[in-house]
């Protein structure tokens, strides 16, 4: 998915959403993600704990330092999500699965 696409794209997800697509190319430090996402910090700070706890995501911290945190998508709501699209894909087209982000989980 390019920058412009991602952008315009961004304005229609909520913040679950707009993490989980930026996490949808792989693994991302939480300064990447508060650098896409349109939200402050605080309110995805509270977002990716919440993601955290339900299983949604996964928080990886460095072991060089505390203060950095990685987060990836779950095994489980990543092949959730691919189910999902599969089930849209009738619906709206192929161009859903088209960036290949969850093609490994289907």
């Amino acid at each position: 998915m390019s920058q412009n696409q991602f952008s315009f794209g961004r304005r229609l997800l909520s913040v679950e959403g707009q993490i989980i697509a930026v996490l949808a190319s792989g693994p991302k430090i939480a300064s990447e993600i508060y650098n896409t996402v349109s939200a402050s910090q605080p309110t995805i700070s509270e977002k990716l704990a919440r993601m955290v706890a339900k299983g949604e995501i996964i928080q990886i911290n460095s072991m060089e330092d505390r203060r950095v945190r990685t987060y990836i998508i779950a095994p489980i709501f990543r092949q959730s999500i691919a189910a999902y699209l599969q089930i849209l894909e009738p619906l709206i087209g192929s161009d859903v699965r088209q960036s290949g982000a969850f093609a490994a989980a289907s």
